[in-house]
């Protein structure tokens, strides 16, 4: 049974745009929007297109690296929950699909997903800091950021 639950995100105007969070039962895979394009995220955060692109080449799904980008619970090394099995940056942002290890955690995290408990992911990553340009804005401190690890 596939499931599609609203993922809000703000604009710099305030008005919420909406993508869809997947999530398929079936085959435990949830689809979603790790990142918009050109918004202002609550840390402060404007990432651009082609900001993952290295790091997806070099640790995604389809790199030769031992060391692939893993989904964690609560952006915690020791909760792995499961496998990129995709990672798209689109017009829209980055597109992630994971699938869910049939695993302690991983069931709570798709009871919570199925309850509406939990309907939105984020991302974490480090800055390339040459590739980052700081910003002082009426909002606060801007990190315009094209590129990240």
């Amino acid at each position: 049974m596939k499931t599609n639950l609203p993922i809000n995100y703000k604009t710099w105007d305030g008005i919420p745009v909406q993508k869809a969070m997947t999530f398929n039962e079936e085959d435990r895979t949830i689809e979603f929007y790790g990142a918009v394009w050109n918004y202002r995220d609550a840390g402060g955060d404007i990432l651009y297109k082609g900001c993952c692109a290295k790091s997806i080449l070099e640790h995604g799904p389809e790199s030769n690296s031992p060391q692939k980008i893993v989904m964690l619970a609560y952006h915690d090394m020791d909760k792995p929950i499961g496998k990129f099995v995709e990672l798209i940056e689109d017009e829209y942002g980055l597109l992630c699909r994971v699938r869910i290890s049939d695993t302690a955690i991983g069931n709570d995290v798709i009871q919570l997903i199925k309850d509406g408990v939990i309907n939105q992911f984020s991302i974490g990553f480090r800055y390339i800091w040459d590739k980052v340009r700081q910003e002082e804005t009426p909002e606060g401190t801007t990190w315009h950021v094209y590129e990240i690890k």
